[in-house]
């Protein structure tokens, strides 16, 4: 299990579990995560989703044993296309959504957060979108998002030069609505859930729809086809092998 759901007094918490990874994203991830947002979508009895990591990540991003063993070059199309869907899924999401962020937040993972509704971050966090240096590119439905929350120009130095930015920044950069420290987090995140629990659900369904429609026009489909050609080359099996092999070197 990838997903761990955990209700409580009209608030749902998606847990991130692959903890040994730093939570990593893997194929499982996505199609359990869909699954449970539709659960959560549809049960009237929940009006707030949450979604953090377990332990002391949020998450490292697509696990990279994945990227480099796809069958073919159609699973990779494949799963670019559940990325895609599951991202606009949680995007589209009709109740509030909220991120708890701590440790790393890159790639995917990163992308999960600029697809929820508000972002929490506690002073420790570590965001970036490392995937040109492992040759490969972020899903479309979080480079929309990133352009639409940072601005083109931000959006192109965080994807092309791949840096690490921490939770100052990402505030600064509107990724982050708040940053906290650890012992603040209960308090922030229980001041916002008492304020969203007051509003009318409908208005902020709809409030949450007219905000999207900015940003919500048709994603370029050809995503999962460049990211399909990317695993074809030999430069994204090398660099994904050399990154691998340092990270075994390691430890």
């Amino acid at each position: 299990m990838f997903v761990k759901n955990i209700i409580n007094n009209n608030i749902a918490t998606i847990i991130i579990s692959n903890e040994n990874k730093k939570n990593s994203l893997t194929r499982d991830f996505f199609i359990e995560l869909a699954k449970e947002l539709t659960k959560i979508e549809n049960n009237d009895n929940i009006k707030i989703l949450i979604i953090k990591g377990e332990g002391s990540n949020f998450s490292s991003g697509v696990n990279l044993n994945e990227l480099i063993n796809f069958p073919s070059t159609i699973d990779a199309k494949e799963f670019a296309v559940l990325m895609e869907t599951t991202m606009n899924k949680l995007f589209n999401f009709k109740k509030p959504t909220i991120s708890v962020v701590d440790g790393f937040a890159l790639g995917a993972g990163a992308g999960l957060i600029l697809n929820t509704d508000i972002s929490i971050f506690t002073e420790n966090v570590k965001l970036g979108f490392p995937a040109v240096r492992i040759g490969a590119i972020l899903p479309s439905a979080c480079t929309k998002r990133l352009v639409s929350t940072v601005g083109m120009k931000v959006a192109k130095d965080l994807l092309l030069t791949g840096k690490i930015i921490n939770s100052e920044e990402s505030l600064r950069l509107n990724i982050a609505n708040y940053v906290v420290k650890n012992e603040e987090l209960t308090g922030i995140l229980t001041k916002i859930t008492k304020q969203l629990l007051k509003a009318s659900p409908i208005a902020l369904e709809l409030t949450k729809e007219t905000i999207n429609s900015y940003t919500n026009t048709q994603n370029n489909l050809y995503s999962g086809d460049n990211f399909a050609y990317l695993y074809s080359t030999a430069d994204w099996h090398q660099r994904i092998w050399n990154f691998l092999n340092k990270d075994n070197k390691k430890s």
